[in-house]
């Protein structure tokens, strides 16, 4: 009796293994199936790649949220790759602005006008209105040419340096000197503090704090024939007293086109 039931056990182990592996075929083949049709339709729409494949591409987010996103909300998921797709820009854009190079700032401390035969130059904090640049305008008053002088002027830490005792002159078309021009003042805006600046109506002095070179430009607020400003570049030396001087390059040029 016990041998007959081991027999018949034996006889259904493998009727039942066929089943279960006929289901598996079943199952594989169904999925196969399926996977190629999707397969399939990509290739129709034009978008052989997978899924994956594109999301990894974009954006190196989490694939799954933004799959998730896409799905309820089409639209959203577009906005949501365009968005993980610009944050490494985003994010390295600071990086690359502390990289870029030191830029050099003008900042205007007054204005000056340049002495004539009969009267010496003059600087302040305003000395023209908007009424007086269109007046000679009008005129038709161009100045070709700004000169001043000295171009280095040599100072210690704590000498005063005023503007009106400097040669300002200007020239027009002709060569013909040219009274009374207007001309804006500019200095280094990292080097204002360092200047000493005094400035009032009838004039602009300074008395330098540190030891070092400071540029100043004049330009002329009245263009030239060609449309285009004329200026003048000057330079400031200080020195310690209590040290030994540097040697340091002459100056060879100080009209600034």
């Amino acid at each position: 009796m016990r041998l007959a039931t081991q027999v018949q056990a034996r006889t259904q182990q493998p009727t039942a293994l066929g089943g279960q592996s006929r289901q598996l075929l079943v199952r594989t083949h169904v999925h196969e199936s399926s996977r190629g049709s999707r397969q399939n339709a990509r290739s129709r729409c034009g978008n052989p790649l997978e899924r994956s494949h594109w999301w990894g591409e974009l954006a190196p987010a989490p694939q799954g949220w933004l799959s998730m996103v896409q799905r309820s909300n089409p639209t959203s998921g577009r906005w949501a790759v365009a968005l993980f797709a610009l944050l490494p820009m985003l994010l390295g854009a600071p990086a690359r602005s502390q990289d870029s190079p030191f830029q050099i700032v003008w900042v205007v401390i007054g204005e000056a006008s340049s002495a004539s035969d009969k009267d010496q130059a003059h600087a302040g904090r305003q000395l023209f209105m908007a009424s007086d640049l269109v007046s000679k305008s009008l005129a038709n008053v161009k100045i070709e040419q700004v000169d001043v002088a000295p171009v280095v002027n040599q100072l210690v830490i704590g000498e005063r340096l005023c503007l009106t005792k400097m040669s300002i002159r200007t020239l027009g078309p002709g060569k013909e000197p040219v009274g009374g021009a207007p001309l804006t003042i500019h200095v280094r805006q990292d080097h204002k503090q360092r200047l000493g600046l005094s400035r009032s109506k009838k004039d602009i002095c300074l008395q330098p704090n540190a030891a070092g070179e400071y540029p100043l430009r004049l330009t002329s607020m009245l263009p030239a024939r060609d449309g285009t400003t004329r200026g003048a570049q000057v330079y400031i030396r200080v020195s310690d007293p209590n040290k030994t001087p540097e040697k340091t390059q002459e100056a060879t040029a100080a009209d600034v086109p």
